[in-house]
């Protein structure tokens, strides 16, 4: 029978495994291992970044475009100067994983998506932009696609350190050995994630065909 963390590994490289079933379980195990900051890092990721909270590079995108509502017609293009816009190099998306995955219901068959901007960065924002209105951004499927790509594989990563470091555990309990291995693991998150960033922004080419894995790796 597969451990805990097998399990979750297994899931990471199912395409039919949702995201957010899969960031549960791993906020679950690295709270079991005694690993604070990779749970804190995945609950972020689960439930979204606050106003003042660091983004990864990965949630910075640079494709979105900038909405203001208009009464009577909705979300337009927000009129905008081109050296207000130059002033913008990135914006960061910091909804969390499920609030992205139920603005996109056509999954990637969804071309974009509205996401309103959180209250507390419309403000400065409107400021810096000179128009007094409600905010959005249109945000491209691609850049959700990378966010949900990088988790999935920071998560696969994550569990593939901590096999090969034999920290398996029985059900959910893990010996001190296997504890001590983990911090090692756990010091690697920075690392992890970029290597699944890597990854993620590897199969976003525009010839890549399969599943995320198979065109990684090139099994399903």
């Amino acid at each position: 029978m597969a451990s805990v963390v097998e399990s979750i590994n297994a899931q990471a490289r199912s395409e039919e495994a949702p995201v957010a079933e899969i960031l549960s379980r791993t906020i679950f195990l690295s709270s079991v291992l005694g690993q604070k900051a990779v749970s804190h890092w995945f609950k972020c990721e689960r439930d979204g970044y606050g106003a003042d909270a660091g983004v990864p590079r990965f949630r910075c995108v640079t494709s979105a475009t900038l909405l203001a509502s208009r009464p009577g017609v909705g979300w337009v293009q927000a009129p905008i100067t081109d050296k207000a816009r130059d002033a913008i190099p990135y914006f960061e998306l910091r909804q969390g994983i499920e609030t992205l995955i139920k603005r996109y219901p056509g999954g990637r068959k969804t071309d974009s998506a509205v996401l309103e901007l959180p209250a507390a960065l419309q403000a400065p924002l409107r400021a810096q932009i000179n128009l007094d209105a409600p905010l959005a951004l249109a945000v491209p499927r691609q850049a959700c696609d990378l966010i949900l790509d990088t988790v999935r594989l920071t998560v696969f990563h994550f569990t593939q350190a901590l096999i090969a470091a034999e920290v398996l555990g029985q059900g959910s309990s893990f010996r001190k050995e296997e504890r001590e291995a983990a911090q090692a693991v756990g010091a690697r998150l920075n690392e992890l994630i970029a290597a699944a960033e890597a990854d993620a922004r590897q199969v976003q080419v525009p010839e890549a065909r399969g599943g995320l894995f198979a065109r990684l790796f090139g099994a399903s």
